[in-house]
């Protein structure tokens, strides 16, 4: 009796395989890349939760004020100059409003963004907190905490943290964002500009931009896209892109939301900026810095 033959695949088969293989990875791994994004954005958002109901903490035990910005340390001082642990391993000579409401979150983790990457001087001892050391990637609205305190540098501002009732609107002024990779302690940031290496809302979006915020009131100009870099690092995407080309943001009611980065223009818009309609930075009331 003979053996009945083994027909094996013929190569015009393998290749078509193959092609059918290869088409559906082509198909399937930006899927998995938008999953994996949409996971590191749910995680942040969570952070920023954290982040927010530890400011609204803050702010019931110290009169209903938001946390300054960022105080300097007094020289001599407990942990004055010494590694920022746990932060890292920079030397400690300020302190900012996240290591203000560190306390109230028992983990310094939740201010590093999961979508970005490790400041430039992370691991620099040689630093101090003041550089971009990237323990802190997200800033507080400069409207809600005011300039850095800088008591032993001899440079001083009238511009301080706000109170509270201040806020008109808290459903939609801004009060915890998105910053660059290479931030630091006390960083802040408003519509027209910052302290901790994010300097302003045109370059959390769009990086280094021509427009001048200060001198320039055309909201298509300071909504150009520019390079889209993180100016902290000359590298890797803007801050208010990171996540699918938008930001998590958290409010001064404590709710978090995610924005496309261009929807978030409108906080240079003057005729709605404190409509109490639309995203700002703008309390309503109290102090306003600049326009």
């Amino acid at each position: 009796m003979k053996g009945h033959a083994q027909k094996g695949f013929t190569l015009i088969e393998l290749l078509v395989v193959i092609a059918i293989i290869a088409i559906l990875a082509a198909i399937l791994f930006p899927v998995f890349a938008q999953a994996r994004e949409s996971a590191r954005q749910s995680a942040c958002a969570s952070d920023q939760k954290q982040m927010a109901l530890a400011v609204l903490q803050y702010i019931q035990d110290y009169d209903e004020r938001f946390p300054a910005a960022m105080y300097e340390m007094a020289p001599g001082s407990a942990g004055y100059n010494q590694p920022d642990q746990p932060w890292g391993p920079f030397r400690a000579l300020h302190i900012g409003w996240d290591k203000a409401v560190q306390p109230y979150v028992k983990n310094h983790q939740i201010f590093h963004c999961p979508s970005a990457s490790d400041g430039p001087d992370v691991s620099n001892a040689g630093t101090d907190d003041s550089a971009r050391t990237g323990a802190n990637q997200f800033f507080l609205n400069k409207q809600l905490a005011g300039d850095p305190i800088q008591t032993y540098s001899g440079w001083t501002s009238d511009f301080k943290a706000q109170k509270q009732a201040a806020l008109q609107f808290p459903a939609v002024t801004v009060m915890i964002g998105e910053s660059v990779n290479g931030g630091s302690t006390g960083d802040i940031t408003h519509e027209f500009d910052g302290w901790g290496w994010s300097d302003g809302h045109h370059r959390i979006i769009n990086g280094e931009t021509p427009a001048d915020p200060w001198n320039n009131n055309n909201v298509s100009a300071l909504c150009t896209q520019g390079n889209k870099i993180d100016r902290s690092t000359g590298s890797g995407i803007s801050p208010g892109r990171r996540h699918k080309d938008g930001m998590t943001i958290a409010f001064a009611d404590g709710h978090v939301k995610w924005y496309k980065a261009d929807a978030t223009c409108v906080v240079w818009d003057r005729n709605k900026y404190r409509s109490g309609g639309t995203v700002t930075y703008q309390k309503g009331g109290g102090w306003d810095f600049g326009y």
